[in-house]
């Protein structure tokens, strides 16, 4: 995907932090929550698919870019978008200060699976040229 801040001569700057806040052994599968905070221009995720599970997200504070398959948008503290199951899409932060966001997950990851859904995601970001 051409909209993504990915660039191929530098390294990720500092790690994302992410805190589960509700399981889904809280919600009978129903619902995950995740706080995820990405430091200034954070490459985020790349481009990435949950086959069964949708993906909200609901901006508490900072911008953060999404992109749904070809679409790219823009969401300020709170903006929210929903990304449907199987649809490829991956979350940055484009700007200079800090973007905390909630992700909701439908139905609910395990708390077991949400360090390794947050953080591989993150893990295999690729290469983060800084542009601004």
């Amino acid at each position: 995907m051409s909209t993504q801040p990915y660039g191929s001569s530098e390294t990720l700057p500092l790690p994302a932090a992410h805190q589960l806040l509700v399981a889904a052994e809280a919600t009978s599968d129903g619902f995950t929550i995740v706080s995820l905070t990405l430091p200034p221009h954070h490459p985020g995720t790349p481009p990435h698919v949950h086959a069964t599970n949708a993906e909200g997200c609901y901006v508490l504070a900072g911008t953060l870019a999404l992109t749904q398959g070809e679409r790219t948008m823009l969401l300020s503290a709170g903006g929210a978008a929903h990304t449907p199951a199987a649809l490829t899409h991956s979350i940055w932060n484009p700007t200079a200060a800090p973007t905390t966001v909630l992700l909701i997950y439908t139905p609910g990851l395990p708390a077991s699976a949400v360090d390794v859904v947050v953080a591989g995601a993150l893990e295999d970001a690729p290469p983060f040229r800084d542009t601004s």
